[in-house]
C-alpha cells in the first residue's frame, strides 16, 4: 500500500506541476490535486505504519490500512468539487469528499488514541503531533462545504482551509514523523 501511495503522490505532483506550468487549470485545482489526492492519503498511511511500532502493538488491520484509500476517494470528490462548474453538483461533491476524508481522518485519530492508551512506557511525542495534525485536518475539511454554502465569506474560508491543511496537517505530520525517526534512531544507537 505504501509503495502504491508513494507512486500516486509522485504522479499527482508531476501532473500538478505540468498543469501549473501550462496554466491549464486554476491553482485551486492544482493545489487540491497535490494535497487531497497525493499527500493526504500518503500521510494517513504513514501514520498507520508508525503507530504500531511506537505503541509496541500489533500491525494495523486492513480496515485501518484502507483509510488512506478512503481519504483518496474523498480527495477525488473534493477535486471534482473545484472542477465542476455547476454549483449544486460542486456542493454535493464537496460534501461527499468532506465526509469520506473526515471519516478516514476521524477513524485514524480514534485508532491512534486507543493504541496510545494501551501503550506501555512513555509515549513518543510524535504521536501527539499525529493527533494534532488529524484534528487540524478535520477542522480544515469541514470548511470545504462552507465555501459553497457561505459564498460571502469564501475568501476567508479558503484561507482557513489552506492554512489548516497545509501548515497544520502537513506541517505537524512532518514534524511528528521527524520526531519519531529521530527518537527511534537515538533509541537504536545510544550515546
Amino acid at each position: 500500500m505504501m509503495l502504491l501511495l508513494t507512486a500516486n503522490t509522485v504522479v499527482m505532483m508531476a501532473i500538478a506541476i505540468g498543469l501549473w506550468c501550462f496554466a491549464v487549470l486554476p491553482i485551486v485545482f492544482v493545489a487540491h490535486l497535490v494535497l487531497a489526492l497525493g499527500i493526504m492519503p500518503l500521510i494517513l498511511a504513514t501514520m498507520a505504519y508508525f503507530v504500531p511500532i511506537l505503541t509496541r502493538s500489533d500491525n494495523a488491520s486492513r480496515s485501518i490500512d484502507g483509510l488512506a484509500m478512503l481519504a483518496w476517494l474523498g480527495g477525488v470528490a473534493i477535486v471534482a468539487s473545484v472542477t465542476v462548474q455547476m454549483e449544486a453538483i460542486s456542493v454535493a461533491f464537496a460534501i461527499i469528499g468532506t465526509l469520506l476524508s473526515a471519516k478516514a481522518a476521524a477513524s485514524l485519530l480514534l485508532w491512534i488514541i486507543l493504541r496510545t492508551r494501551s501503550n506501555l512506557g512513555a509515549l513518543n511525542p510524535g504521536l501527539a503531533c499525529y493527533g494534532a495534525a488529524l484534528s487540524i485536518l478535520l477542522a480544515g475539511l469541514f470548511v470545504v462545504p462552507l465555501l459553497w454554502l457561505w459564498p460571502e465569506h469564501r475568501a476567508l474560508l479558503r484561507q482557513v482551509h489552506l492554512y489548516a491543511n497545509l501548515i497544520g496537517f502537513v506541517g505537524l505530520s512532518a514534524i511528528g514523523t521527524m520526531i519519531i525517526l529521530l527518537l527511534s534512531h537515538g533509541a537504536d544507537h545510544p550515546g
